[in-house]
């Protein structure tokens, strides 16, 4: 009798695998492929199913078509991409065109394959791929997705991912506070999606964008005929999240009496829409974010402590862009790429004078400013390299041998009204000529900066 071939065991934590593909047969051919292999293949036939799938675990390697019928497979690239950066992509299409695969790889793909694809091509294609997901783990790269979109390695950023990682098993309330554009939507959704409420909603509310009179109706909902306009019923933001996860975004600016609302709210959750005879009851995790440390919103009468005590369980502050300048290059590397492909450029590659530029700037609005500038320079320009002169206005730092009193000299000669008007135009400059963030991190009333625009402007004319 003779002796078979020993079995290899089977890998005990087997890699997950998105295929997109809408073709049926071809869809099972590769599965079958991928299952021989040893992986665990989901599938999707167009975008809206192949990012259902993704946001509930954004998977670390993804066999996609870019001809979908409900839309071009380039652009759940960009989305797959922004949402975790370390997964790897490779396309399959039966589209041969040069210029289509440049494009592909510029927009971060690991591999370009043409229709019909051999077996063994398939499989030394996945085979690299899965080499380079196995090395970003051993060099101590997150697992791909683990902390949702988040990018950055530096020691902060990784003390960040260990706390959401440790919150999002708990049912607890959480306050995240960080200055704007630090990326507090972005660590809500993250535990969110690491917790066991995943598969449910996630439902963001801006306490900013709510007035006082709409706000039971925004939350809560209303009745058909409730109220002015009113001509069917609304589920509010607590129903839409039943089950999963309310996100209360900017936090202290909501109006103390309606924070008193939204107290009785949180000890109960009990909802009771306007016009409704009766409460219903709801299952929600609370997450909320702040753009000031919670002890000084209560000291400045912006959060009422109760609330407070209420919602701060675990506190978890996102440090700003200036505090964590070795993650600014991968930032900004990785906004090239996401950008160049939504807008058709040729970018590839930042030049180390240009990123020294950017990692010695001042930031004041953090990875959205980051973000937006390189946007912007993608938009104007196009080329391989990003240089010096295609970046908008950068804030920087005085030189270093400057002291405090020899910075202050800029100011000889001018009045305080004087002085005061170019730090708030800085300021306008820096958050892209909004009042309502420029007037938080100023920490004066929005209505403070509108009365002074409006007599600089009276005097001018």
């Amino acid at each position: 009798m003779m002796n078979s071939a020993p079995v290899p065991l089977p890998d005990p934590n087997p890699t997950p695998v998105l295929v997109v593909e809408d073709i049926a047969s071809v869809q099972h051919v590769y599965m079958a492929q991928l299952q021989k292999m040893g992986l665990v293949p989901h599938s999707a036939e167009n975008t809206r199913q192949a990012m259902a799938l993704f946001a509930q675990h954004p998977y670390p390697l993804v066999l996609l078509d870019l001809m979908l019928p409900d839309g071009d497979g380039m652009d759940l690239i960009a989305q797959m991409r922004a949402e975790a950066p370390h997964t790897q992509i490779i396309v399959i299409t039966a589209e041969r065109m040069a210029e289509r695969a440049v494009t592909a790889m510029r927009a971060g793909v690991f591999d370009y394959l043409t229709k019909p694809v051999s077996e063994p091509r398939l499989q030394s294609a996945i085979n690299r791929a899965l080499a380079q997901i196995r090395g970003q783990r051993a060099s101590g790269s997150p697992s791909p997705g683990a902390v949702g979109a988040f990018i950055g390695q530096s020691e902060q950023m990784a003390a960040l991912y260990d706390r959401i990682r440790q919150t999002a098993t708990s049912d607890a309330s959480v306050l995240i506070v960080g200055e704007s554009g630090t990326g507090k939507e972005i660590c809500a959704e993250a535990i969110h999606r690491l917790s066991p409420r995943a598969g449910n909603p996630f439902v963001v509310f801006d306490c900013s964008a709510i007035r006082a009179d709409r706000f039971e109706s925004e939350l809560f909902g209303h009745m058909r005929g409730a109220l002015p306009g009113a001509i069917s019923d609304h589920a509010g933001a607590a129903i839409r999240a039943d089950g999963g996860t309310l996100f209360l975004d900017k936090l202290t600016e909501l109006d103390t009496a309606l924070q008193g609302k939204l107290l009785r709210f949180l000890q109960n959750q009990k909802v009771r829409p306007v016009g409704s005879p009766t409460e219903r009851q709801v299952d929600l995790r609370i997450l909320s974010a702040s753009d000031i440390p919670q002890q000084d919103a209560v000291e400045q009468g912006k959060l009422r402590a109760d609330l407070l005590y209420r919602l701060c369980v675990v506190a978890l502050h996102i440090p700003p862009l200036r505090e964590r300048r070795e993650d600014i290059g991968p930032l900004a590397e990785h906004f090239l790429r996401k950008f160049a492909a939504q807008e058709q450029r040729g970018f590839t590659t930042i030049p180390e004078q240009t990123l020294h530029r950017l990692q010695t700037a001042l930031w004041p609005g953090n990875v959205r400013e980051l973000m937006n500038m390189i946007r912007s320079a993608v938009i104007l320009n196009d080329g391989d390299a990003l240089t010096l002169d295609m970046l908008p206005q950068i804030s920087e730092p005085p030189p270093q041998n400057d002291t405090p009193l020899d910075a202050l000299a800029a100011f000889d000669g001018e009045s305080l009204a004087q002085i005061e008007r170019r730090i708030i135009e800085y300021r306008l400059a820096r958050n892209d000529q909004s009042v309502p963030q420029t007037a938080r991190g100023l920490q004066v009333a929005p209505s403070t900066l509108y009365r002074k625009l409006e007599t600089w402007r009276a005097t001018e004319e």
